[in-house]
């Protein structure tokens, strides 16, 4: 637990909340790497908490799909799924395209600042490689702000637990593989115009959303290679 990064509480949560968000953050940006061995006592230590929340936070993310719980024994962090990877990508590309389509130029001024704002933080951490935790904490902001505005927020926290394995790939992209993250900040900018224009009669949303979030596939091959020790093949 030596890489473990702490992150700010936040005043509403309780020990178990936070923990499951502290160890899902670092699950994510790979502090914690697909098959590490999870140490229920040596985290509760760190974090000054019984070992109850901890627990009860592993068990959290085991329903996320992000840890497996080994009998009789310990738990580790589950090693990344194709088949569940391919599932996360399905679910985000028909979700979203149907929900842009369904908001676009249909915006509220307010929404729109909040977006906004969202991008100016992406810009401000983007070229920073210490800081692509914080880039992708922001990208979720942004995508989630879709499924919000179109009432959809139960949809947004299923999709987050489904999605677990396809989202620790692009992490792993943009971390391991120096994934093109400017790249996915104009693509950002350009969502940001079609919500607050529409989507123009030559935009082929379809291709232009898969080619999004799909950014990850130029690399993927060389990535098994390279850390075939992360996945479930």
């Amino acid at each position: 637990m030596r890489n473990l990064q702490l992150i700010k509480r936040k005043e509403t949560e309780n020990n178990r909340e936070y923990v499951f968000r502290l160890l899902r953050y670092n699950i994510m940006c790979l502090r914690m790497i697909p098959g590490e061995i999870i140490r229920e006592n040596d985290i509760a230590k760190m974090l000054k908490v019984s070992r109850t929340p901890v627990h009860e936070a592993v068990l959290m993310l085991k329903e996320n799909y992000l840890v497996e719980v080994l009998p009789q024994s310990s738990s580790k962090v589950s090693l990344v799924d194709l088949n569940m990877m391919r599932e996360g990508y399905f679910l985000r590309n028909i979700l979203e395209t149907t929900i842009l389509r369904q908001i676009a130029g249909n915006v509220s001024t307010e929404v729109l600042k909040q977006i906004k704002e969202n991008l100016d933080r992406q810009d401000q951490v983007l070229e920073s490689p210490d800081l692509i935790d914080k880039f992708f904490v922001l990208d979720d902001e942004f995508h989630g702000i879709f499924y919000h505005t179109a009432n959809k927020s139960n949809i947004w926290t299923m999709v987050k637990s489904v999605s677990s394995h396809f989202d620790r790939v692009r992490h792993m992209d943009a971390i391991l593989m120096s994934g093109n993250r400017k790249k996915l900040s104009e693509d950002h900018r350009k969502l940001y115009q079609m919500l607050m224009l529409g989507i123009g009669s030559g935009d082929d949303i379809d291709d232009f959303y898969e080619n999004h979030i799909g950014s990850y596939k130029n690399r993927f091959d060389q990535m098994l290679k390279i850390y075939p020790e992360y996945f479930l093949l």
